[in-house]
């Protein structure tokens, strides 16, 4: 036998087959590491896949408490992002739309009274179909707990009970006409299963509120996850319901598995974000964008990167008389550092918020906002302040304040000098934390003594609640639709959500006390159909407003979603606005789950999420109100209206179209007509790079081994 000849072979053979293993590296290289997410539960180790792993962190409010919607501390995944317990409907700020869930619809059967339809193929986890008695025990529930889902229609409601098995009935309160609450209380509604909490309640009493619900055998959800395991420290993990009630109408969300985890700081999180570890996070760094070219992305691209919601507001209390006077809150409004807050809190995450409280972002609701009155009052027709240290102090100067020689002011009619004043902001809130030093530096720089304090997050916010603050700085609300700025001015303005509530406020934590505006923000919420009387409502609430300056907006709040797109894609992003809000964290974010896919897959937005009128099921925001306005004009229950998830011959709507005025007796002086205007397109496709060999790498690769192989083999001839 011929050695060399053999073993040249042999190397021949092998420098072939490393050529056929090398030409497939490149695509084995490319994809998701399989590697399994390990998580140590006492004795036992919990493995999951991390492709079908869909892992959240930088959840705002934290901590894993109760599973239970009646608890006071309930666990983010009931509120925060319900995919445990879903809601009625959900509501899409982009597309101004609801997206009957639970429910399929609603009908305005008086212009008091609004029934709500239950999905027939709605079913608990356990197979217990889902029924209007469901959500009439979860409010009474509610109120007999003073906590838990729909407390907040209390003050409207007269009841809310089952007619029949799927029909559920709203009957405001005589005189109560609050459109607003009412329907957006009845649309986010989050049903519990009575079958489960009635024999609970009545073994436990008001000790409900202690169960923390986190058997995952016994849990009963109505969402398409439920709890796998939680150490209440550091992660929980849901597991999809793979026989869930809705596959048939919304399909199933792609991750099998939802983990949020907890790391020790902002830092560790954004860490993990851009290494792939997280795929979404509430969290945002001056580093963040650098990586948009590798996996990393966000809403947008570019400033402010993500949506604006509301916005972020600095609150300045009553409780000091010095402060109380609007000529100080005027210069402090011009004083405020608004680009640096910007950059050094936000890294341009967001924008300077409108002076007019209105969130400008959205085509929408410019026609709220008065821009006559920003020329008359603060000389800008953008309604946009900038900062201005001159003409702050010049302000303060012409009003009599004196500086005495170290430049703290004094108040020209007490003599009091204005001094002593903190900007109260919980503790480890390090973005909030810097705007709070950006401001009292300011601040000082105009003669006003203000320093810095970061207590525990639960005494700010118990302090926030007794008005015990000199200024703090919180969200107003977070929708920039539905019924905005109605909301935002509510809860701004509106004495009435203080007294009600004993010393904690729900509203109004500066203790403006204005009865013209109540009454203002009454007549707003019963005319909710008329876009055009919401306009010169908005306006006189913003002239008060602006003459009276109870707090100031600073910039707006964000809905922070930072994706890593190295496991799941098809986010919703500028080009591709399939749904608003994005993020996971948030109550309206669930829908975002049904759009994603694993990398490497086509992303394919979901049929439903068309209007009705197109075979979908998204219900137009203004249809309700279109539905309503029809009740009140001609005393007709309007037609049900009932999104399914194919596409059925319905008849036509009774409403009518568009008018120009309310009916005689009901409203005043409007005199324009109004139109809805829909731009979404739904045809809008986005392409996703699927890896695949790089066969230039791959041929070279071969012909190096080729060579090596050719010249071993010489070697071994030689040597015979």
């Amino acid at each position: 036998m011929n050695v060399s000849k053999f073993y040249s072979n042999l190397l021949f053979a092998l420098a072939l087959v490393a050529v056929i293993v090398i030409s497939s590296l490149p695509l084995t290289l490319s994809s998701p590491s399989s590697t399994p997410i390990i998580i140590k539960a006492g004795a036992t180790t919990i493995e999951v896949p991390r492709e079908e792993s869909l892992v959240l962190s930088g959840v705002p409010w934290g901590g894993f408490h109760s599973f239970n919607p009646y608890s006071w501390e309930a666990t983010w995944g009931i509120w925060g992002a319900p995919q445990l317990y879903a809601q009625l409907f959900y509501y899409s700020f982009w597309q101004d739309a609801w997206l009957p869930f639970i429910a399929e619809g609603y009908q305005w059967v008086s212009n008091d009274t609004l029934r709500v339809f239950i999905r027939p193929e709605a079913k608990w986890s356990d197979g217990t179909p889902i029924t209007a008695y469901d959500v009439e025990f979860t409010y009474k529930l509610s109120l007999e707990l003073g906590n838990g889902p729909g407390i907040d229609l209390a003050e409207y409601v007269e009841y809310i009970k089952a007619i029949d098995d799927k029909t559920v009935e709203v009957k405001m309160k005589p005189g109560a006409n609050n459109y607003f609450a009412v329907v957006e209380g009845m649309f986010w509604f989050i049903p519990v299963p009575k079958h489960v909490f009635e024999p609970l309640y009545k073994e436990m009493g008001a000790n409900i509120r202690e169960w923390k619900n986190d058997d995952p055998e016994k849990q009963v959800v109505s969402g398409p996850y439920k709890l796998m395991y939680t150490d209440y420290e550091n992660v929980a993990i849901y597991e999809r319901i793979d026989d869930w009630w809705g596959k048939d109408i919304f399909g199933l969300p792609r991750p099998k598995y939802i983990i949020i985890r907890h790391y020790k700081d902002l830092e560790s999180v954004i860490i993990a974000t851009i290494r792939g570890d997280v795929d979404q996070a509430c969290a945002m760094s001056r580093d963040i964008p650098q990586h948009f070219k590798d996996d990393l992305s966000a809403f947008y691209e570019h400033p402010p990167y993500h949506l604006p919601s509301g916005p972020l507001i600095l609150w300045i209390s009553y409780r000091n008389p010095e402060l109380a006077n609007p000529v100080i809150r005027k210069a402090i409004a011009y004083a405020i550092p608004y680009k640096e807050i910007l950059d050094k809190a936000y890294y341009n995450g967001s924008d300077i918020a409108s002076i007019s409280l209105v969130v400008d972002y959205y085509e929408r609701n410019q026609k709220y906002i008065n821009r006559t009155l920003c020329e008359i009052y603060w000389g800008t027709p953008t309604c946009k302040l900038e900062t201005n240290l001159e003409l702050a102090n010049r302000i303060l100067d012409e009003a009599g304040y004196k500086r005495d020689p170290d430049g703290i002011r004094r108040d020209p009619n007490t003599g009091k000098r204005l001094e002593g004043y903190t900007i109260m902001i919980p503790s480890g809130w390090s973005d909030w934390m810097t705007m709070a030093e950006l401001i009292a530096e300011n601040l000082r720089k105009i003669g006003l003594g203000v320093e810095t304090e970061y207590p525990d997050p639960s005494v700010v916010f118990e302090r926030i609640g007794k008005g015990e603050f000199d200024f703090t700085i919180m969200e107003a609300t977070e929708m920039p639709g539905a019924s905005h700025p109605w909301l935002t001015y509510r809860v701004i303005m509106d004495s009435r959500l203080t007294a009600p509530y004993g010393e904690y406020a729900i509203g109004d934590y500066e203790r403006y006390n204005n009865t013209e505006v109540n009454k203002l923000l009454d007549e707003a919420a019963k005319y909710a159909m008329y876009p055009d009387k919401l306009v010169e409502i908005y306006s006189k609430i913003q002239e008060i407003y602006y003459r009276d300056l109870p707090v100031l907006p600073t910039v707006y709040v964000t809905y922070i979603a930072v994706y890593n797109v190295k496991y799941w894609v098809n986010w919703p992003s500028e080009d591709n606005p399939w749904w608003a809000p994005p993020a996971l964290w948030h109550d309206e974010g669930n829908p975002t789950l049904f759009g994603l896919v694993k990398r490497g897959e086509t992303p394919k937005i979901p049929d439903w999420l068309k209007p009705i009128d197109e075979g979908g099921l998204l219900i137009p925001y203004q249809k309700v109100f279109d539905d309503l306005r029809f009740v009140v004009e001609t005393g007709q229950s309007s037609t049900p209206v009932r999104a399914r998830p194919t596409p059925t011959t319905s008849p036509p709507t009774t409403s009518p179209s568009p008018t120009t005025s309310p009916p005689a007796g009901a409203a005043t002086t409007v005199t324009t007509t109004y139109t809805t205007t829909r731009t979404e397109t739904y045809t809008k496709t986005t392409t996703m790079t699927v890896v695949q060999t790089d066969w230039t790498t791959t041929a070279v690769l071969a012909i190096v081994l080729f060579i090596i192989g050719f010249a071993i083999a010489w070697f071994a001839r030689g040597r015979k």
